[in-house]
């Protein structure tokens, strides 16, 4: 269905509108038709401008000549097509000019891009949007990239590593021993060796405790190394830190899928997730004698989203696992949210959510998507993969890749089970609030989430990764947070309350797509998205009416 065929049912002025919308069609007209000169002149002269630090690959004479023929044959097909958009749908929207001719361009790319020409809608893709900012290299995730071989280490490193070796068969010599492990440690991080033998070395000499958080640490900040990784699940095992142990491997084999020992840790993920779940059946069966024993009430949910849960209920919830509690919860937040029914939009938002979860490698979980009318950028995710989408991160965003990015990145929260790491610290009643936005009632401050800005970091890119897969824009999500972070610049978006400043995560996404080569050349589909967001749109505007206080008059 093209956007000049679609009509959005609002309430129209007491001015004459019929005149101001013959006004804005031949506006958009000529509008349209000069825009396509402009491109054809462009795209003839070849002054296309460099972008960002990926090189648009070099194009034959012939091969040349060719997709400028095709751009220019897809730009004509398409303003015939869409010589303009609804004026309705401009009203609605509120849009600039600018946006309007973005709009047109990126329509021609995704037409190409569709149709197999991909390097003609490349073209276009990096004519409309705009260059990166972040300058230099950062490897993300990581402060440097590890290495294991001391030749590799720099002077001071090198010598820390002697000094050790030095000392290391006289262990009277405390102190000789541990001193250079820490400062090589401490200086150079990226030497995997050196954080393994002074995580070993603190134990042996009884420090425990610090040791752990030694392992801890660079385990955080090297999570995909395998060697490393191993010590550190060890050492959950010893604290009998199950659960731990079982997400650090899984979350190993979604980042890694394609490792060679990606089988081994999934085995290892699976084990330690059985021993968890041995370790909640003996507490079960303490809870049940307890509660007998005490004439504990079970569980009741009553009007209260969380509703009390005894501690046996508590610890059966978690037993199920995941699906479970996401489950239990999702059935009640949908008796009581304001969700949109609207068909054509739940479609288009399942749609985008499964693609996302059929490359995530969590396919033990029931994905549901749900969309709340509320008109904030703001989204959460329940464990296993209940997931919840305010409609207004379908109205603020510009493209089908940035609504798909969010979408990823609440996928992956569910699949790196970061909401089940926060629900177990404590219990689900406990903890439950710093999953779901709508304890304190609902309204626009939604977000109390509390996952870590390692989660965070954790879920951007795993989240930009699964759209790059599904051969979106792989900046998409990066595009939603440049909207963000000018919504903040005049007040803090909910979506932000505990989430890393969308400038920092701006500049690490970069960071990500430009180091690993991802295509934010890809599809960006703006004309469903846009049809969407004027539904979407429609449907806020009615909440609001709805919601407007009635004046009686008195007779």
């Amino acid at each position: 269905m093209s956007l000049k065929n679609h009509k959005f049912k609002i309430n129209k002025k007491k001015f004459n509108y019929r005149s101001k919308k013959i006004i804005i069609k031949a506006t958009l007209v000529i509008s349209t038709s000069i825009l396509l000169i402009l491109t054809s002149i462009s795209i003839t002269s070849g002054k296309l401008q460099a972008q960002d630090q990926i090189p648009l690959e070099n194009i034959s004479n012939n091969h040349g000549k060719q997709t400028e023929e095709i751009i220019k044959e897809t730009s004509k097909k398409t303003t015939e097509n869409n010589s303009y958009i609804d004026p309705e749908m401009i009203e609605l929207l509120d849009l600039k000019p600018e946006e309007i001719a973005d709009y047109q361009q990126l329509l021609i790319a995704d037409g190409l891009y569709r149709e197999g020409n991909k390097k003609a809608a490349e073209k276009i893709y990096r004519q409309v949007k705009p260059s990166f900012q972040t300058k230099g290299y950062r490897e993300v995730g990581l402060k440097q990239i590890p290495i294991y071989n001391p030749s590799q280490l720099e002077p001071d490193g090198a010598v820390y590593w002697r000094l050790y070796q030095e000392a290391k068969d006289n262990k009277k010599l405390k102190s000789k021993i541990l001193a250079p492990l820490e400062l090589l440690v401490e200086n150079h991080p990226q030497f995997i060796p050196g954080q393994i033998k002074y995580a070993e070395v603190l134990k042996f000499y009884g420090e425990n405790e610090k040791a752990f958080k030694v392992l801890t640490a660079a385990a955080e900040k090297y999570p995909n190394e395998p060697e490393l990784l191993r010590v550190k699940i060890e050492a959950d095992r010893e604290q009998e830190q199950w659960l731990q142990a079982s997400l650090s491997a899984r979350r190993f084999v979604l980042f890694n899928p394609n490792h060679p020992q990606a089988p081994e840790f999934k085995q290892i993920a699976d084990e330690n997730l059985e021993e968890y779940k041995d370790e909640l059946r003996g507490k079960l069966t303490e809870n049940a004698i307890l509660n007998v024993i005490t004439g504990g009430v079970g569980f009741a949910l009553t009007g209260n989203i969380l509703g009390p849960l005894s501690a046996a209920e508590t610890t059966f919830l978690l037993l199920q696992g995941e699906s479970a509690i996401g489950d239990r919860f999702a059935r009640r937040l949908t008796q009581v949210l304001p969700l949109v029914e609207d068909e054509e939009v739940l479609q288009y938002v399942r749609e985008m959510g499964q693609e996302m979860a059929e490359v995530a490698g969590r396919d033990e979980f029931n994905y549901e998507f749900y969309v709340i009318k509320d008109e904030n950028i703001n989204a959460f995710a329940l464990p296993g993969g209940k997931i919840f989408i305010n409609a207004g991160a379908i109205s603020k965003t510009n493209s089908k890749a940035e609504i798909a990015g969010l979408m990823a990145h609440e996928v992956s929260h569910a699949v790196l089970s970061h909401g089940f790491q926060l629900v177990t610290q404590g219990g689900v009643t406990a903890n439950l609030g710093r999953l779901v936005p709508f304890v304190g009632g609902i309204g626009s401050n939604l977000l109390v989430l509390d996952y870590s800005r390692e989660m965070e970091e954790e879920a951007d890119i795993f989240g930009t990764r699964l759209l790059a897969a599904n051969n979106y824009a792989a900046d998409g999500l990066r595009n939603l947070m440049v909207i963000l972070d000018e919504e903040n610049r005049e007040a803090p978006p909910a979506w932000l309350s505990t989430h890393p400043e969308p400038e920092s995560r701006v500049e690490y996404m970069e960071s990500l797509i430009t180091n690993n080569n991802l295509n934010r050349y890809s599809y960006e589909g703006v004309e469903k998205h846009w049809q969407m967001r004027a539904k979407v749109k429609e449907i806020l505007n009615e909440k609001k009416e709805e919601e407007k206080p009635q004046l009686r008059i008195r007779r």
